[in-house]
């Protein structure tokens, strides 16, 4: 199994590396909101401008893909650390880690409910 760890540790590091650079890339974006919402005293006009950012759409997407990526890869590797590999709890524990600083950093309801819904999801994937 020494070669499956090696697979899922290389794997992990490719999505620890993919997903620190979109959460930097986020957090320069996130300034840019916060300069639109300060413009705004109305939550829903704040809403609504943010709304109509030409990048917004493009993150929010990039954030939902990068949640359902961490939860499954997550939830994989905690099936396959249970079965085979205890080593992988680790995998678990980063990914966790990582989708915990992604939804920090991203604060928004629709992603996190997106992102609540996705690791239900994947719960039940587990389940079965």
């Amino acid at each position: 199994m020494i070669w499956l760890e090696k697979l899922y540790f290389i794997g992990q590091g490719i999505i620890f590396v993919a997903t620190t650079i979109f959460i930097v890339f986020l957090r320069r974006y996130n300034r840019s909101l916060a300069e639109i919402q300060e413009m705004y005293d109305s939550p829903l006009l704040r809403a609504w401008r943010i709304m109509e950012d030409p990048y917004y759409l493009r993150y929010l997407i990039a954030g939902l893909f990068f949640i359902v990526l961490l939860i499954s890869f997550a939830i994989k590797s905690f099936k396959v650390a249970i079965e085979d590999t205890p080593i992988l709890l680790i995998n678990v524990l980063v990914s966790l880690i990582l989708l915990i600083i992604l939804l920090v950093v991203f604060w928004n309801p629709i992603l996190t409910t997106l992102a609540v819904i996705a690791l239900g999801f994947g719960v039940l994937a587990y389940a079965k």
